[in-house]
């Protein structure tokens, strides 16, 4: 494992690097995944493609231990109209403030039919037992939500 921080993926077990690391605990089925702290994953429903997303809620994993900033870019998930002059894309700007401990955002563009209409955050910290899940809130054209102050 590298130098800095890891919190192994979905939870709030950190190790210290560099490291080498051994888990004669794992199932042999088992992928070992990790997220360096200061790190936003953005997850969302597992589907064939993009078409197929739901729209709904977009989860934001965050974990903590530094700032971090994210973007993510939505489009119709069928044609290459994001690429051209239409704007045919929806931009978020997602930036996690550790000291506030507040996950904020800006949108820019149109969202597509099957975008996000919402986001909630999960954020592991070494402080906590467990992930600490806010409540949803609209992406709108931009916002914040406060989680574990």
């Amino acid at each position: 494992m590298p130098a800095g921080e890891w919190f192994e993926f979905n939870t709030t077990t950190l190790h210290k690097g560099p490291a080498n690391l051994t888990n004669a605990n794992t199932p042999l089925g088992a992928i070992p995944a990790f997220a360096p702290a200061g790190s936003l994953v953005p997850l969302a429903p597992v589907v064939q493609s993009t078409q197929h997303l739901p729209g709904g809620d977009l989860e934001m994993q965050v974990y903590a231990g530094r700032d971090a900033a994210f973007t993510l870019v939505e489009d119709d998930g069928a044609t290459t109209a994001y690429a051209g002059t239409s704007g045919a894309k929806r931009v978020t700007h997602f930036q996690w403030s550790d000291a506030a401990k507040t996950l904020s955002w800006t949108v820019a563009g149109v969202a597509p039919a099957q975008g996000f209409q919402s986001v909630f955050a999960t954020v592991f910290s070494a402080a906590a037992a467990a992930g600490a899940v806010s409540a949803s809130k609209a992406l709108g054209d931009g916002g914040s939500i406060v989680v574990g102050k």
